[in-house]
């Protein structure tokens, strides 16, 4: 997935760089700042899809991502869990997912 955040139009290192980007902001009082988990990478690779060279392995990217969603496993405490839904923090590609979405 490192290979696509070229083509995303904003790409945010870390929460410390997020911080320091904000830190000066001021919002209007409707104004909110929000962040949202990753839905879809398909939609993101449509709209990139002339940009990605031929030589990326797409069937491949898309169906290791298809394994990793749908065996999103995630361990809290003694405890492991199956996330049904979303992208489990902390997982490989949770990050990447997100910042592509």
């Amino acid at each position: 997935m490192k290979s696509l955040l070229p083509f995303v139009k904003s790409y945010i290192k870390n929460s410390t760089t997020v911080i320091q980007d904000i830190n000066g902001i001021t919002l209007l009082n409707e104004g909110r700042l929000f962040s949202a988990d990753a839905d879809s990478i398909k939609a993101f690779i449509q709209d990139i899809i002339k940009n990605i060279p031929q030589v990326f392995p797409m069937e491949l990217f898309l169906e290791i991502l298809e394994i990793i969603v749908k065996n999103n496993i995630f361990s809290f405490g003694d405890s492991h869990w199956l996330q049904l839904s979303g992208t489990a923090m902390g997982t490989p590609t949770a990050c990447l997912n997100a910042t592509v979405s």
